[in-house]
């Protein structure tokens, strides 16, 4: 059993914290982890808040596929330092992305795309270019 935003949820043991959070039906957005091929903590997306105790109020940013279940730990999906959190790492790897998602070749079937609504991420703060490459006719 962990509690998450105060509720609690029956979790399998030995499951990685992300996995226990997608099972119980909370959206945690993710990029870099896929159940065939493990963890890697790379894309920061997972982030969530862990509590040390229950006298602890500020945590801790953890990411959640590093972190194993284990039973009546106290997390937190929805306080602002985690959402916070997610949001600046989906702009950052968004800064560079076409948003004209028509163009893309995924055609709408993009994991990005799905994890960037997620979270919320609709309008560039950047009014600069993006980054282009000159066409070197290979």
């Amino acid at each position: 059993v962990i509690q998450v935003d105060g509720k609690e949820y029956e979790v399998e043991s030995g499951a990685n914290l992300l996995e226990a959070l997608l099972s119980a039906g909370l959206d945690v957005p993710y990029f870099c982890w896929h159940p065939a091929m493990g963890s890697v903590g790379a894309c920061r997306q997972c982030a969530v808040v862990q509590y040390a105790n229950e006298e602890d109020t500020q945590g801790r940013i953890i990411m959640s596929c590093m972190t194993p279940v284990t039973d009546n730990a106290r997390f937190s999906v929805a306080t602002e330092s985690a959402t916070g959190f997610r949001e600046s790492v989906i702009e950052n790897l968004m800064l560079n992305h076409p948003h004209d998602c028509p163009v893309c070749e995924e055609g709408g079937e993009c994991h990005l795309q799905d994890m960037t609504v997620m979270v919320g991420h609709h309008d560039r703060r950047y009014t600069g270019k993006k980054r282009t490459h000159k066409n070197q006719y290979l």
